[in-house]
């Protein structure tokens, strides 16, 4: 009797993904209404998101770093952990009624953001198999996240209840979840496949060939790190900007919860769509589409934010622009996967993620003195000036880039292996 095969490990990664999304969701969702809580301030609303994110960008250089000299399993782990601790000193500071640490603790918390992202880039590295199995990898590791990422919002209100048993405001029982999510994810990353070691300068098959069609190897796709920083900007400010906004005009812990995980559904759940675009279609032309798209729904939710009767509609453009954020970023994680050989893989992910939390701290910061002088309106209309700039860029960049059947390589072994 033959004893059946064993999971593909890049499953565990997927579990993984799903389980620290939940966390992921504390500093989105609850972060706002916490410092409002803490603090009695409502202009702070904006700063636990910017910690977040400032905190996912100074986790990069680490993260990547760990991933580059052990192992990506190594680099994720770190990430994780670091956002145990984030979760934690939330909760002390939300016992405290302080400020400082709600943010100090968001900020640390930003580190298993920076797992979850670079997650993508270890799917594809697990699987090998080449382009089409890596922009696979790349959707899945993506989709998994999003039954996390959904998930938790929806619990803002019964974890409310459950902290508030114990003397924590409401707001704060999302970073209460946090805690176990992280630590979960990080025990199941811990069960993958130990490093295996690939001779200096040799080539790591499980990572996919460059197109010798796109940019020269001697130099990052602009295009790449551009997009995929404009598309997180635009996303992050606006969230941050426009539930707390609808909450102040009547809209319940429980509907903003609804909306929330609507918007992290279609920005994790369209991954499908997006691989199947990007393994027919040419890159540029489908990431541009997502940005216009994005352009249009910040500007539309920014206009529509304090009306009320138009909740429904800011509603939809808000699951819109998750949808158009998902197709920016797959497009500008396979430009970079495609376009880099596998010495400079780790190099171009680490600028990318950079990219990404520079851009959306930016944003963030940026946010509150536009919203005070120009409301939700002037955030929606700087943020869609931005995203149309990147869809330019993307544009005008070098013909040549496909994620399709070019740079096939052999399978791969199934390990987290540093690309030497």
């Amino acid at each position: 009797m033959t004893r059946p095969a064993a999971a593909h490990p890049v499953r565990l990664l997927y579990a993984a993904q799903a389980v620290a999304a939940v966390g992921m969701a504390a500093g989105g969702t609850a972060g706002g209404l916490l410092a409002a809580d803490v603090s009695g301030d409502p202009a702070t609303v904006v700063l636990p998101l910017g910690a977040v994110v400032l905190g996912a960008t100074v986790a990069v250089p680490p993260v990547s770093v760990a991933m580059k000299r052990r192992s990506r399993r190594a680099g994720l782990v770190l990430g994780l952990l670091v956002a145990v601790v984030g979760a934690l000193v939330v909760l002390v500071g939300a016992y405290q009624r302080a400020l400082g640490p709600v943010l100090v603790g968001n900020a640390l918390l930003g580190a298993g953001n920076t797992a979850v992202m670079f997650g993508r880039y270890a799917a594809a590295d697990l699987v090998g198999g080449g382009v089409p199995a890596a922009t696979r990898a790349v959707a899945t590791a993506l989709s998994a996240a999003s039954i996390g990422a959904v998930l938790g919002p929806n619990l803002l209100a019964p974890a409310g209840r459950l902290v508030e048993g114990i003397g924590l405001p409401g707001s704060a029982g999302l970073y209460a979840l946090a805690v176990p999510a992280f630590a979960i994810a990080a025990v199941l990353v811990l069960r993958l496949p130990a490093a295996r070691r690939t001779p200096a300068g040799a080539a790591d098959p499980a990572v996919p060939a460059a197109d010798p069609a796109a940019d020269p190897p001697r130099r990052l796709p602009l295009a790449a790190p551009a997009l995929l920083g404009v598309a997180n900007a635009t996303m992050v400010t606006m969230m941050a900007v426009t539930p707390p906004t609808l909450h102040h005009h009547g809209w319940g812990l429980s509907a903003v919860g609804l909306l929330v995980s609507a918007h992290v559904a279609a920005m994790f759940g369209f991954s499908p769509v997006s691989g199947w675009l990007y393994s027919r279609l040419r890159v540029p032309p489908v990431a541009a589409g997502g940005a216009v798209v994005s352009a249009v729904a910040a500007l539309g939710a920014g206009l529509l934010a304090e009306r009320p009767d138009a909740a429904p509609a800011v509603a939809v453009l808000l699951v819109l622009l998750g949808a158009a954020w998902n197709v920016q970023l797959v497009g500008g994680t396979m430009l970079l996967v495609t376009g880099l050989p596998a010495g400079r893989r780790h190099l171009g992910e680490a600028v990318g993620e950079v990219a990404m939390g520079a851009a959306a701290t930016a944003g963030t910061l940026s946010a509150a003195p536009l919203l005070a002088s120009a409301g939700p309106a002037g955030v929606g209309a700087g943020a869609a000036l931005l995203t149309f700039g990147a869809a330019a860029l993307v544009l005008l960049r070098r013909p040549g880039d496909r994620a399709g059947p070019a740079g096939l390589t052999a399978p791969a072994p199934r390990s987290m292996e540093p690309v030497r």
